[in-house]
């Protein structure tokens, strides 16, 4: 990891990277991290009311914010192809608008296949067109400073975490169930806001045009074609970087739950739900400074050799505080464990994308980094997909 991270020092800086315009996309996407995690985090809250409202069991109440979230995640490799042909601009304002209608449908349903659908379709296909293009466009727009950049977006997550639950409670208090979700929809509309700033740069339309020009002048046979739409395939020959995607489904089937479960289990502590919400804001206002702080330290020389180190062994001390969450018996014990949840959590999560691109040992020119990422996400969501259907049954024949 370590090695080909170093080698970026010596890539040339193009004219719009780490100046700029770019800082201004980099608050976008802290804007998609903010609202994507800040309603993932929620999902508790939801939870409760979906038992309450539609009358549903656990199993199937857990499994609707599971699905949701992976599909955000596994549809990634398609989104990347979708960006590819369409430009992130595009994709990440369709997104948007198929996120608000997601939750309008989700407001509106009486039937809770009707909220899959809403909820889990057709909002969570919105998430993956939004999600996975802000972390590509970081990578778009910084080079040099692309740890701290990744960072102080994700940090995003981070105030989501905090605000959200927050602002859900009161919605919830105020409007109930129904009321609260169809004013969710229109926030999440901002997204179509933040897909308007990422805008191709000037310079990479005219790369793309010439490499069209070339690609037209040497017109190629069909299998060439359907070769060239699945490039990403070369990256299933890489053994390292199989085994690298393939932590990560291990390691969401064990995290994804916490976020979905803890304030249902808090409750089942004895704790009500106006204060066990504050669980999320500890959560949240560790990852704020963590994210921050850890993306300024792995853009420095000294610690960049070791990144990688760094990062393995925080995946397992956030394994660990996972772990110790079925021994927590009170909510104090909650709180400390969701403080170092948040501060592991945000290194692992904030840097998922620069590993990925030491990972990626192929030329900057040969496409394959976005699709890296891509099936990283993909990879993500198939850990939270299992997770959830796992710990909502264990929930139902153990409760």
């Amino acid at each position: 990891m370590g090695g080909h991270s170093e080698s970026s020092e010596l890539d040339v800086v193009k004219p719009y990277q780490d100046r700029g315009w770019a800082w201004v996309v980099m608050c976008s996407a802290f804007l998609v991290h903010f609202l994507t995690a800040g309603c993932e985090k929620a999902f508790s809250l939801w939870y409760i009311e979906i038992l309450e409202v539609f009358g549903t069991n656990s199993a199937t109440a857990a499994s609707l914010g599971g699905f949701s979230a992976a599909v955000r995640l596994v549809l990634a490799p398609i989104t990347v192809m979708l960006c590819t042909k369409f430009t992130i601009q595009y994709v990440v304002m369709a997104g948007g608008l198929l996120s608000c209608i997601g939750m309008i449908i989700a407001a509106r349903t009486t039937s809770i296949w009707g909220l899959y659908v809403g909820f889990g379709v057709i909002y969570g296909l919105g998430l993956t067109l939004v999600f996975t293009p802000a972390l590509i466009v970081c990578t778009i727009y910084f080079e040099r400073r692309r740890a701290t950049a990744l960072s102080l977006s994700l940090a995003g997550a981070g105030f989501g975490a905090f605000f959200i639950p927050q602002l859900i409670t009161y919605l919830l208090q105020i409007y109930g169930y129904r009321g609260a979700m169809l004013l969710m929809a229109g926030i999440v509309l901002n997204y179509v806001v933040s897909g308007a700033i990422f805008f191709t740069p000037i310079e990479e339309k005219v790369e793309k045009t010439e490499d069209t020009t070339i690609a037209l002048e040497k017109p190629a046979s069909f299998l060439a074609r359907i070769k060239s739409s699945f490039i990403f395939l070369e990256l299933l020959r890489d053994g390292w970087f199989m085994l690298f995607i393939s932590s990560f489904i291990f390691n969401m089937m064990g995290s994804g739950p916490v976020t979905n479960l803890i304030l249902h289990y808090a409750e089942e502590l004895g704790t009500n739900v106006k204060v066990s919400v504050f669980l999320f804001a500890i959560e949240g206002g560790v990852q704020i400074f963590a994210r921050s702080l850890s993306g300024l330290l792995f853009d420095q020389k000294l610690i960049k050799k070791y990144r990688g180190i760094v990062w393995c062994a925080d995946i397992i001390l956030s394994a660990t505080i996972v772990c110790l969450f079925a021994a927590a018996t009170n909510f104090i014990t909650l709180c400390i464990l969701m403080g170092f949840r948040g501060l592991f959590l945000a290194i692992y999560i904030s840097h998922q994308t620069l590993m990925t691109c030491d990972m990626h040992n192929k030329p900057k020119d040969s496409g394959l980094l976005p699709h890296a990422i891509g099936m990283t996400q993909f990879s993500k969501g198939i850990g939270i997909l299992l997770g959830s259907m796992i710990s909502g049954k264990q929930i139902y024949f153990f409760t």
